[in-house]
């Protein structure tokens, strides 16, 4: 698949200015999908940035630059993917320099945090109605998983808010009310339905597991952990409410990513 016809893919999908009207929820994992297989066929560009250059900007001033030279949703994907590759390599080799134990937690709390990501876009994809936003959104999302594991290995970053795990858990059972709001008739809507209550499950599941792991580290290291899922779950549970009318899929992925406590990251 081309670069052009990867871009007009994913054009077909742009979310509408009223997806509840408009068009037929998009499952997540359809939009996943596609993505997925855009990047594995599809190298996300750097500009000739640096793996340096890239972590030192940060994600936000990074994507911000990324989308004026490609400022379509699969510009926005890329940018992301990039960031996050870079920052994984980064912390890759800060794994390897830690305790065998401690090195093992850091690539589960990876996994654990990415899972969870995606069952909050499950959720959120299901309460707005869908769209290709979600995939930018999780795009962001698990690029920043990246800072938050830097921040736990290294303690680098910027302090987050103090988060106390009931405020996550309160988010949660919040996510899982409105998705039983958000009832359809048709048999397509209630299966869809269905994918989001198990996708709250599976978050409470993760969550689980994270403050098992964040329950270990010291309380700033452990706020940077739970904000995140804070965060993730909320843009989740608000759907469409959470975001103004006439605002832009770019300001969609602001709106969760901007409110990170991870500033530009040192190497």
């Amino acid at each position: 698949m081309g670069r052009k016809t990867a871009y007009l893919t994913l054009q077909l999908i742009r979310a509408p200015s009223n997806p509840q009207k408009d068009m037929k929820p998009i499952t997540l994992f359809a939009v996943l999908g596609l993505a997925g297989a855009l990047n594995a066929q599809i190298s996300p560009p750097t500009y000739g940035k640096t793996d340096v250059q890239i972590l030192s900007m940060g994600l936000n001033k990074w994507v911000d630059f990324a989308s004026s030279k490609d400022g379509s949703n699969l510009g926005m994907i890329q940018a992301s993917q990039a960031y996050r590759s870079a920052a994984a390599r980064r912390n890759d080799r800060q794994f390897a320099r830690m305790p065998l134990g401690s090195a093992r937690d850091m690539r589960r709390l990876r996994g654990l945090l990415r899972d969870y990501s995606d069952q909050c876009s499950t959720v959120g994809s299901y309460i707005s109605g869908g769209g290709s936003m979600w995939s930018v959104i999780d795009a962001g999302a698990n690029a920043e998983v990246e800072d938050v594991l830097y921040c736990v290995a290294v303690g680098k970053g910027k302090l987050a808010p103090a988060t106390k795990i009931s405020k996550v858990d309160n988010e949660l059972m919040r996510a899982g009310l409105e998705v039983t709001r958000h009832r359809r008739a048709d048999a397509e809507g209630r299966h869809l339905q269905e994918e989001a209550q198990a996708a709250v499950g599976k978050a409470k599941q993760d969550l689980q597991s994270i403050t098992g792991i964040a329950s270990h580290l010291k309380r700033a290291k452990s706020d940077a952990v739970l904000d995140f899922c804070y965060r993730r779950i909320h843009v989740g549970a608000e759907g469409e409410f959470a975001v103004p009318k006439r605002q832009t899929t770019l300001w969609l992925f602001l709106y969760f990513v901007v409110e990170t406590p991870i500033g530009p990251n040192q190497i």
